[in-house]
């Protein structure tokens, strides 16, 4: 069974760390990481009906998106509401998980998921915060067992370049050793010199990959101790960032779309909302509004970008990578305003809804995941 550290650690292959803005609290915030998990809740934000629900459906575990723990605590008295919800979850000793903008930035995360449900195409970050670093692994493996290893490590993550993977370059040689007292040689007898053909087989892994990559190697390895090397490079690795922005075709795949396709393509990705709104809803419930640059709506136009949460801040940096076109969680005044001056068509689906979409996914993608590795795991997701 697996335990709350197993969890997470799925969670980190999908949102690693590194991809989090500094600062930004991630990972194991309330729990036990070593205890066992059968039931895990998905959620974007910690409430006392995600506790209500986690309470029905026995979970374990908790993962959200926003961290209930997000500036240093002072105390933990039960008479303040936030800290109410915490202390709640400790007594029905519930782990309680989240990643904020390690999800937001990682690849295939929220916005990578937003950029092509809004058919964003040759997307890059919006706001880039960083590069992942990269790393050289060379391993010695024996003539005909070369495709093994490369395979498995492919598979874990290893050999990317571009819209390539599994990329790898080999070398021969001969390598050499003498298996002592207590070795159980693959090739060779103890006590005896040995010479074996062998390839230099070398890739490329990311730093979020490297363990898992490791990992695959040495089980796939013939050798019972694995001769390998792991080298720091300069090459720059993938761009991390917030937000997306790209280009954008209409639906007959001409390069150009016009700003009402581009608010119902935002209304599809988001169904339960108004299905008209060029001013703020008057209701509770969620809805697409267009909040600025309304003048775009009749205009064709082929850049445009997206972000979830809030992407307010991001509004000059749109006008300024050349997107005609932003939707994004929410925005403030100011950046209403310096949109509706620049002409930017802008687009707010509400803050929750623009990061809850994704909360199937990641579900599915950690079910899978769980299931990969043998573990019988209920996960939930809580919409609302």
């Amino acid at each position: 069974m697996p335990t709350v550290a197993d969890i997470i650690h799925l969670v980190e292959e999908l949102a690693p760390p590194q991809y989090g803005l500094p600062g930004d609290p991630g990972g194991l915030q309330l729990g036990e990481a070593k205890a066992e998990v059968r039931r895990v809740l998905v959620a974007l934000d910690l409430t006392g009906d995600v506790l209500d629900r986690a309470s029905a459906a026995m979970a374990d575990l908790i993962v959200l998106h926003h961290p209930p723990v997000f500036r240093p605590l002072t105390d933990l008295r039960a008479d303040r509401p936030h800290n109410r919800l915490l202390l709640r979850a400790a007594a029905a000793d519930v782990a309680i998980c989240a990643w904020h903008t390690a999800l937001d930035s990682a690849p295939g995360g929220i916005n990578d998921w937003l950029a092509a449900r809004l058919g964003l195409s040759d997307a890059t970050p919006l706001l880039e915060t960083g590069r992942e670093k990269l790393y050289k692994v060379a391993v010695f493996v024996p003539v005909g067992y070369e495709d093994t290893v490369r395979q498995a490590m492919g598979d874990a993550g290893a050999g990317y370049i571009g819209n390539y993977s599994h990329c790898t370059f080999a070398a021969p040689g001969t390598g050499t050793f003498k298996a002592l007292p207590g070795a159980t040689p693959f090739l060779g007898r103890v006590g005896e010199l040995e010479r074996a053909a062998e390839l230099r087989l070398e890739t490329i892994a990311p730093a979020s990959r490297l363990p898992s990559v490791l990992s695959a190697m040495l089980a796939a390895h013939p050798y019972e101790e694995v001769a390998y090397d792991v080298y720091a490079l300069e090459n720059q690795g993938p761009q991390s960032g917030l937000g997306r922005v790209g280009k954008v075709r209409d639906t007959d795949g001409s390069p150009a779309i016009t700003g009402r396709d581009w608010l119902r393509r935002c209304q599809a990705i988001w169904p339960s909302v108004a299905a008209s709104s060029v001013a703020a809803s008057t209701t509770a419930a969620p809805s697409v509004c267009v909040t600025a640059g309304a003048s775009r709506l009749d205009a064709l136009f082929s850049s445009a970008a997206g972000c979830s949460g809030d992407g307010g801040r991001l509004v000059d940096t749109a006008i300024r990578r050349g997107a005609a076109a932003l939707v994004t969680g929410e925005t403030g005044y100011h950046d209403r305003m310096l949109a509706e001056e620049e002409g930017l068509l802008l687009v707010e689906v509400g803050h929750g809804p623009s990061e809850a979409v994704y909360l199937p996914i990641l579900a599915d993608r950690l079910g899978e995941r769980a299931a990969a590795a043998g573990w019988d795991v209920d996960l939930e997701v809580v919409l609302h």
